[in-house]
């Protein structure tokens, strides 16, 4: 019997590197998209008739960019992504327009839903492999919002998990077809926040005030170990690149300080479960933990992994008019993205 497993997953493992090696590197990130073209239609999103929008993927996965330039990586979840901003419109495109440098593309390498977990991941096995090294002169990582999922997960067997998507050819049909399933079921969801549909509620003129550093423990110190191995592969990848850390705005979640925040977004997005974080979409208290613990894990790396850290939740930049949800951003909130930035960072 344990012959006959041995030789299963030997097979299993070969087949793996053989029919996926044709693959490009971006196919084993969950929830990435490569070499598409899709209209989606936002009318819904921003009171309009017919308004619809172009989403493009190159066959590396990235957005549209211009080749043979150096490089500025953005990296992030979906308020990198921007599925339904039109590229003209992302933070990303108003940036690279308003840079004196026009030998400078910056990238869009946002995936919906990724965590550090994933970024981690692409770093290795994605951007490391599909973009020039030596071209890439800023990697800029915007995130927060996904991050606080991290700790009520399994971050050892969503590692385990990437591995065999990798490298298994039984593992990556099996993941292909569950992900085709959820993504089938979220859009026919009219009501997942995830695929884009406006908010039906208002945000608090006034919210109430939280102590944002709760105690975790345990995972507070798998966090920053993650934490910590994301700066360290990104610096050892892009040896030539700057790197930066930008502690994304949420417009319901006005900080007063790293420790006070003021949660304007209504009720049923307050945290009362910081023993459950994942039972709410997204919580203004443990935002401010995941920034707490990012933090931690930067002062305890050397100076020559350190980020530049850009502490953008505490600036307020964005505010309810510029998303069309609780936190994904339209074109008024991708300017005051790119608006930002451009003070802060040095193109």
């Amino acid at each position: 019997m344990i012959f006959y497993i041995l030789f299963l997953s030997s097979i299993d493992f070969i087949l793996g590197r053989f029919f996926l090696r044709a693959n490009p590197p971006v196919s084993s990130v969950p929830y990435a998209s490569w070499d598409v073209k899709i209209e989606n239609d936002i009318t819904h999103l921003y009171d309009v008739k017919n308004k619809k929008v172009l989403y493009i993927r190159d066959e590396n996965g990235y957005r549209n960019f211009r080749k043979n330039k150096d490089l500025i990586l953005t990296i992030g979840g979906s308020t990198t992504d921007q599925r339904y901003t039109s590229e003209e419109y992302t933070w990303q495109f108003l940036i690279n327009n308003k840079i004196k440098d026009k030998n400078i593309a910056i990238i869009n390498g946002g995936v919906p839903g990724q965590s550090s977990s994933g970024h981690l991941y692409s770093i290795n096995h994605w951007h490391s492999k599909s973009l020039d090294v030596n071209k890439v002169k800023k990697v800029i990582f915007y995130i927060g919002a996904n991050d606080f999922h991290l700790f009520n997960k399994d971050v050892f067997g969503y590692q385990i998990r990437l591995f065999l998507a990798n490298y298994s050819f039984l593992y990556s049909k099996l993941r292909d077809i569950r992900y085709l399933y959820i993504n089938n079921v979220l859009n026919k969801n009219a009501n997942n926040i995830y695929f884009g549909e406006k908010r039906n509620f208002e945000f608090l003129q006034k919210g109430n005030l939280y102590n944002v550093n709760v105690e975790l423990k345990n995972q507070s110190r798998i966090y920053r170990n993650l934490f910590k191995k994301l700066m360290l592969s990104t610096k050892k990848k892009f040896p030539h690149a700057e790197i930066y850390l930008v502690q994304q705005h949420l417009p319901g979640c006005f900080f007063h300080s790293k420790d006070i925040v003021e949660n304007r977004y209504p009720i049923i997005y307050e945290n009362d479960f910081l023993l459950k974080p994942d039972k709410t979409l997204y919580s203004c208290i443990m935002l401010g933990k995941v920034f707490i613990e990012q933090d931690k894990a930067l002062d305890e790396l050397s100076e020559k992994f350190k980020p530049n850290v850009i502490k953008m939740y505490l600036d307020n930049p964005l505010n309810d008019v510029g998303v069309y949800d609780d936190l994904h951003t339209n074109n008024l909130g991708s300017k005051q993205i790119a608006d930002y930035l451009l003070q802060k960072i040095n193109f």
